[in-house]
């Protein structure tokens, strides 16, 4: 049996696995928002995912390695990239992530909005990129801020992209829950960052995880267990999720984060 199923099944035999239901009135954020609680004067950020037609992998990433570096270096342009990956393992190959960063919120990504909608060479990226993928995603999201702030490495790493779907009203118990969590788990490095979506689909938890290998990944995931606390995170967070999602991603040669 797995640490988390017997611990499930620990807390089951105590009866305290059913989590009691509070009034509005001892709810510690009722009336605030998720971005209040969790996200306050957060970055805005955009993921975009494109399933690349097998066939066109040899075209498509040098396609956006020039427009998105050169947007990112328009200083004219509140946008950065963040990185660029390409799935290794996942149950959706031949997919590419992207995050770019937004000055400004909201406001960055209108201004970027305006100005590439007036951008020539944005326009004819757009329409040739179209060419080369079966289906193209965007959502916007907000930071967890007690997170590690991202910063541009090197390491040349693999990363892995977990991504839960959450059932509505619980991202707040969620954001707490792992407020904890990311303490027990951040001794190795391997936490990148964390974010919840604002725009697209919704009630959606995005976790960036890095290791040297699969087997550092493995190894490093087992010693969690041993960190008291570790797996009251697990516990208080797996009643949370309606279904879950992990890819093992290989960064761009271009990729900031890498």
């Amino acid at each position: 049996m797995s640490a988390l199923r017997l611990a499930i099944t620990c807390l089951r035999a105590k009866g305290s696995y059913t989590r009691s239901v509070r009034s509005k009135t001892t709810l510690p954020y009722y009336g605030r928002s998720h971005s209040k609680v969790l996200a306050e004067n957060s970055k805005l950020f955009e993921l975009i995912i494109h399933d690349v037609k097998p066939e066109c992998e040899s075209s498509y990433w040098p396609l956006v390695e020039k427009e998105l570096t050169r947007i990112s270096a328009d200083k004219n342009l509140p946008v950065s990239l963040v990185g660029s990956w390409g799935t290794l393992v996942g149950k959706n190959l031949d997919q590419a992530t992207h995050v770019l960063a937004y000055e400004d919120g909201y406001k960055g990504k209108t201004n970027c909005l305006d100005a590439l909608s007036r951008d020539k060479e944005w326009q004819m990226f757009s329409r040739e990129s179209g060419k080369l993928v079966n289906r193209r995603k965007s959502s916007l999201l907000y930071e967890f801020t007690f997170w590690p702030e991202i910063v541009p490495t090197n390491r040349g790493w693999i990363f892995e992209m977990r991504t839960y779907n959450l059932k509505s009203g619980s991202l707040i118990e969620w954001g707490q829950a792992w407020r904890q969590g990311i303490y027990y788990r951040g001794s190795n490095n391997e936490a990148v960052h964390g974010w919840f979506a604002q725009i697209g689909q919704l009630h959606i938890v995005y976790h960036l995880w890095t290791y040297p290998d699969l087997v550092q990944r493995r190894e490093t995931r087992q010693l969690a267990w041993n960190t008291p606390g570790w797996d009251d995170c697990v516990i208080n967070t797996v009643p949370l999720i309606i279904t879950m999602d992990t890819a093992i991603l290989s960064a761009a040669s271009f990729s900031p984060l890498k």
